[in-house]
């Protein structure tokens, strides 16, 4: 049975204890790694062997994922490097697919990539990685908390830590 709120579990990034969700009963999944991210038919034009070559590269941002790029220069220890320019779309789906179709570089969670990485539309040229958003199930406070419910949340955090 589907609480009030239209789900039973959310998966997201944790809300950083916003009202609407102070109800609801979060569990902690996991802590992304960001990392610099491009397509492979984007590096063959232009090298990026070392932060330096960031210089001569588009960065691709997102809106909906602000301050990323700032926070992995500065935990990865990258220095002050200005890029050719920056690119910023509204939504991190859309940032995703322009650095797919090679309009530039960008950051992204390597745990949220898998596929992308599997598949060889991204690769992540730069061995750096920093710290990201965590991510959370929210369990809605009127839901009924059945066995079925209760599996699939202790699945989906042993998932969360594979």
């Amino acid at each position: 049975m589907k609480g009030l709120s239209g789900f039973d579990v959310l998966i997201r990034r944790d809300a950083l204890n916003k009202p609407e969700w102070r109800y609801f009963e979060k569990k902690a999944l996991f802590e992304e790694k960001l990392t610099l991210i491009a397509a492979p038919k984007l590096l063959a034009r232009k090298a990026l062997n070392t932060p330096a070559d960031l210089a001569a590269h588009v960065v691709v941002l997102s809106s909906t994922r602000s301050g990323e790029w700032e926070r992995w220069m500065k935990q990865a220890g990258v220095g002050e490097v200005r890029p050719e320019r920056f690119q910023r779309f509204e939504h991190n789906y859309i940032s995703l697919q322009a650095i797919i179709d090679g309009v530039g570089v960008g950051i992204g969670g390597i745990q949220m990539l898998g596929h992308d990485l599997q598949g060889n539309r991204l690769v992540t040229p730069l061995a750096i990685e920093a710290k990201g958003s965590r991510y959370v199930a929210l369990i809605a406070p009127d839901v009924d908390k059945s066995s079925s419910l209760n599996r699939f949340v202790a699945w989906l955090e042993r998932e969360a830590c594979a």
